[in-house]
C-alpha cells in the first residue's frame, strides 16, 4: 500500500503507483511549509485536519505525520524490506525533490532532551490552565543576540493541552508570571489581608529579612522604625534575590488553587 499521496491502479492488466489528485498537492505543500515556514508536527496538524484525511476517511494523527515527513518515498526511492539496507528507484512520479526531502530532515532534527525531571523550574506545579484546566509546564528557549554576545536564557510557562489539544491559552514568561504574583499580594493586602496565610516558612524568611534590612538602614543613619514595610517588601526581595525554594513559599501565602488565564494570575478557592 503506497503512503498518503498516492494509489494503487489496475488497468489492461498492469499494475502501476499514480498521485491521488485530491491529496497529491497537498503532501507536496505539507513538505513546503515545513521548508518555507518551518512549520511543526503539531502546526502541520491543525491545517491538514482541514484539508486532508486517509483513504478511511480519518483524520492524520501527529505521528503519521512525522512518517510521511520522513518517507523517501515521496521524492521516489523506498528500502525493501523496511530495515534490510536495499534501496530502490521506483517508477512512481515524485512529489517533492531529493533537496526538498533532505532540507525537512534537517529541521525535524531537534536536540537531545534532557533526562525526565533534570531540569528544576521555579513554579512547576503550581498553576493549571484557566481554559482547560490541564497543568501548567515550563520550558526554556534561548534568543540569539546581537555582536556575537551569548543567547539569552527565558523561562516561559504555558498550557500542557493534555486535556485540551486546541487549548489557545497564551504561554507567560516567568517575569511576567512573578509581576503577577506581586499584583496579586498588594490586591489580598488590601482587600482581603486576613485570608493571607503566614506560614512558619515565610514568617522565618521575614525575620531574617528585617534584621538585614534594619542593618542597612541604620547604615544610612535612618531609623528602622520609620519606614515601614508588610509582606509585600519581603515579596519584592524574595522575587529579586531570593532563592527557588523562597519563590515557591510565596504561593503558600493563599490557600487558593492558582490558575494561568490570558497571560495573567487567576485564583479559585482550593477548598
Amino acid at each position: 500500500m503506497p503512503p498518503i499521496g498516492y494509489y494503487n491502479r489496475a488497468f489492461a492488466g498492469v499494475k502501476d503507483i499514480i498521485i491521488d489528485p485530491e491529496r497529491g498537492h497537498i503532501i507536496t505543500e505539507m513538505f513546503e511549509r515545513v521548508i518555507k515556514n518551518g512549520d511543526s508536527g503539531r502546526t502541520l496538524k491543525k491545517w491538514l485536519d482541514i484539508c486532508l484525511t486517509t483513504r478511511g476517511g480519518k483524520k492524520v494523527t501527529l505521528s503519521q505525520i512525522y512518517l510521511m515527513l520522513k518517507n523517501p518515498f515521496y521524492y521516489g526511492e523506498f528500502e525493501y524490506p523496511v530495515g534490510s539496507g536495499n534501496w530502490y528507484k521506483g517508477k512512481h512520479e515524485p512529489l517533492i525533490t531529493k533537496e526538498m526531502y533532505e532540507q525537512v530532515q534537517q529541521k525535524l532534527v531537534v536536540p537531545e532532551k534532557s533526562k525526565w525531571g533534570s531540569k528544576f523550574f521555579i513554579y512547576k506545579g503550581i498553576l493549571k490552565c484557566a481554559s482547560c484546566k490541564s497543568t501548567v509546564v515550563a520550558e526554556e528557549r534561548f534568543r540569539k543576540r546581537k555582536h556575537g554576545k551569548p543567547p539569552r536564557r527565558h523561562i516561559y510557562y504555558h498550557c500542557s493541552r493534555q486535556k485540551n489539544y486546541d487549548c489557545s491559552e497564551p504561554y507567560v514568561t516567568e517575569k511576567k508570571l512573578e509581576e503577577g504574583l506581586l499584583r496579586f499580594i498588594n490586591f489580598m493586602l488590601i482587600a482581603h489581608p486576613n485570608e493571607i496565610n503566614l506560614t512558619e516558612k515565610i514568617q522565618k524568611g521575614m525575620e531574617d529579612y528585617k534584621t538585614i534590612r534594619d542593618n542597612v538602614l541604620l547604615q544610612q543613619d535612618i531609623s528602622p522604625n520609620s519606614k515601614l514595610w508588610d509582606i509585600r517588601d519581603y515579596a519584592k526581595h524574595v522575587l529579586a534575590n531570593g532563592d527557588p525554594k523562597k519563590k515557591r513559599q510565596l504561593f503558600d501565602l493563599f490557600d487558593y488553587q492558582f490558575y494561568l488565564q490570558n497571560r495573567m494570575i487567576t485564583t479559585l478557592r482550593a477548598h
